[in-house]
């Protein structure tokens, strides 16, 4: 496979297929792996966090059940050890989604945790709480196999304390990746500010010194 810091599927197919152009008009393989590796993914598209550590780490914008599916499938096969997902729903917005969500992770995930995302007027917790039922539907126990944060950026951090080597962590969500939405107002996102994957980086990730060693 070609290497990129991507790993959606869609992406990969469009890589083979500027190969096969590349080919065809002469390019050879060194560069054109040069230039695949120098090409910025689209942001909250599947994007790798790289900090050198042993478990695999990437943020997709999923915020519907076909798109959490897709994300997590496509990790699913890549992944040889645990795969963990963080997400959560938002406020006002299709409530029936919820509990699909739920299942969906306990479907293709090891563990996960349903935390906060734009909750708007809605209570975080009972947005938590609907995507747990559906878990719950699907034979999940609460501490066993999933957990439930209000505080989405705890929860990040809980995520990678749950990692293991040759592992993977997939924090997805959807709306604007810099703030979340509380009531009427804004507030900034994980660490107050910055894309999801600035987030991720700063937030907890195993071998970066803003990892939280506590509980």
């Amino acid at each position: 496979p070609l290497p990129h810091p991507t790993v959606c599927r869609q992406s990969g197919d469009r890589r083979r297929a500027a190969r096969a152009v590349g080919l065809s008009q002469g390019v050879s393989r060194v560069p054109f792996r040069r230039a695949m590796m120098a090409v910025e993914p689209v942001p909250g598209r599947m994007p790798r966090i790289d900090r050198g550590q042993p478990v695999a780490v990437v943020v997709d914008c999923a915020h519907t059940p076909q798109a959490l599916e897709k994300a997590l499938a496509t990790l699913r096969q890549g992944t040889a050890g645990r795969l963990q997902v963080l997400f959560g729903q938002a406020g006002e917005r299709d409530p029936g989604n919820r509990p699909e969500m739920g299942s969906l992770a306990a479907l293709l995930a090891d563990f996960a945790i349903f935390t906060t995302d734009d909750p708007r007027f809605e209570d975080p917790m009972q947005i938590a709480a609907q995507i747990a039922g559906g878990a719950r539907g699907s034979g999940w126990r609460e501490g066993e196999h999933y957990m439930k944060r209000a505080d989405r950026e705890g929860g990040v951090r809980a995520s990678f304390r749950g990692a293991s080597p040759g592992g993977a962590v997939l924090r997805a969500g959807g709306g604007r990746p810099d703030c979340s939405t509380v009531g009427t107002g804004e507030r900034g996102g994980a660490g107050e500010g910055g894309s999801q994957a600035e987030q991720t980086q700063r937030v907890g990730v195993p071998g970066h010194r803003g990892q939280d060693s506590g509980g």
